[in-house]
């Protein structure tokens, strides 16, 4: 009697820890602070915030019917980009604040939770713009860093977009299959013809047998030159390739 007595008291015990624990990681979840605005909310950007991101087809009337061909197909874009080696281009955020500062806080600060929400926002925006006569890539090559700046950085921000993107949309990833053999200066402080001239030659690229389809990722494009020259590379080894670039965002200015 003394055991049994012993025994429910145990199981009323556990009973009480796994309540206790579930309430309190409910509570956690409440009390999560939004990472732009500090207000409560159950994830990592609240809505309100993730509503104020600069939504290329909801903020820039420029496309007449959106969909996830049409950027290029926008002739102030199409001739300030530089993408003779680029079939087609996706971006869903022009890059102005709140979305420069999650992007650059995941590429500096080492936020990197931040690359979840960045990929989940492009797979949201693919499903939504896709249309049925879209072809989808077989495989996402995400943007290589060299690897002086993955020593100094620890990590490659656009693998870790691509990483989580490949599993919402179930496409592999390839991350050694192109690396970028000159580590070129940073693209954020040249501009103009100065980014084609850092970027050029900058990447190799293998043989790519098993697909004919792919998708670079990238984190922002602003005048093209640095995924049109990954785009080259690629296209010298696997010449009837088809090539298309998802990034997050694109600079307009």
């Amino acid at each position: 009697m003394k055991y049994h007595l012993s025994s429910t008291h145990n199981i009323l015990n556990n009973k009480f820890l796994a309540h206790s624990y579930k309430f309190f990681s409910s509570l956690k979840q409440k009390w999560q602070t939004c990472y732009l605005c500090g207000c409560h909310s159950p994830k990592l950007i609240c809505i309100t915030c993730h509503h104020d991101m600069p939504f290329l087809f909801k903020e820039h009337n420029i496309f007449n019917t959106p969909h996830t061909r049409a950027i290029l197909q926008h002739p102030a874009i199409a001739n300030k980009l530089v993408h003779d080696h680029i079939d087609h281009l996706f971006t869903p955020l022009a890059y102005q604040w709140p979305i420069s500062k999650l992007i650059k806080d995941l590429k500096f600060s080492k936020k990197l939770l931040l690359a979840d929400y960045l990929a989940d926002l492009i797979a949201q925006q693919i499903t939504f713009y896709s249309s049925p006569q879209d072809s989808i890539p077989e495989v996402i090559i995400p943007m290589p860093i060299h690897y002086k700046r993955y020593r100094a950085r620890k990590y490659n921000q656009s693998y870790l977009i691509a990483k989580r993107l490949g599993l919402k949309l179930a496409l592999p990833v390839l991350s050694d299959i192109c690396s970028r053999r000159i580590n070129t200066q940073a693209q954020t402080e040249l501009t103009g013809n100065k980014r084609r001239k850092n970027t050029k030659e900058a990447f190799l690229c293998k043989p790519i047998t098993e697909y004919e389809h792919v998708v670079i990722l990238d984190d922002v494009v602003t005048t093209g030159a640095t995924v049109n020259s990954l785009a080259h590379a690629i296209r010298c080894a696997n010449p009837h390739i088809k090539i298309d670039v998802w990034a997050v965002a694109i600079s307009l200015s």
